[in-house]
């Protein structure tokens, strides 16, 4: 009973979790080069296309990358944000081996070290609305 308890909390607590990560995620177009958020890309069963999704802007037939093992799957959407991503790699190293150093290695340091890299990813989110991750898929033409 346990088991199926556990279940049913994980399909009503990860749907939100995966629409909201949708929401922030973006394909770029193949063919056009421009980035458009995922919730407004273009259904094209009505248009007759069986598979993919459709560019807003220019209507190509299009199929994401996100599966696939090109460089070109996935990308930031800017080069600040890209660098935000790597100063906060840095900034978590740092403050593990500053707190590592000063409580000599108590449960504190995981907790605090923890509670900077959340604030800084926080901060950056709220700012500038950049995530933790490369938020830009790839795709191509079908």
């Amino acid at each position: 009973m346990g088991c199926v308890a556990s279940l049913l909390i994980l399909a009503h607590v990860f749907p939100p979790l995966s629409r909201a990560l949708y929401a922030m995620m973006k394909y770029c177009c193949c063919n056009c080069h421009r980035k458009f958020p995922c919730n407004e890309a273009v259904d094209g069963y009505k248009l007759g296309s069986k598979k993919g999704f459709l560019c807003p802007f220019c209507k190509v037939n299009l199929t994401e990358l996100f599966l696939s093992g090109s460089k070109k799957r996935m990308k930031f959407d800017s080069k600040a944000h890209e660098k935000w991503v790597s100063f906060s790699g840095l900034v978590g190293i740092v403050t593990f081996i500053a707190m590592f150093v000063i409580s000599e290695g108590s449960w504190i340091t995981f907790f605090v070290t923890l509670g900077v890299i959340f604030s800084y990813l926080l901060c950056g989110y709220l700012r500038w609305g950049f995530t933790p991750y490369p938020n830009v898929i790839g795709t191509k033409e079908l």
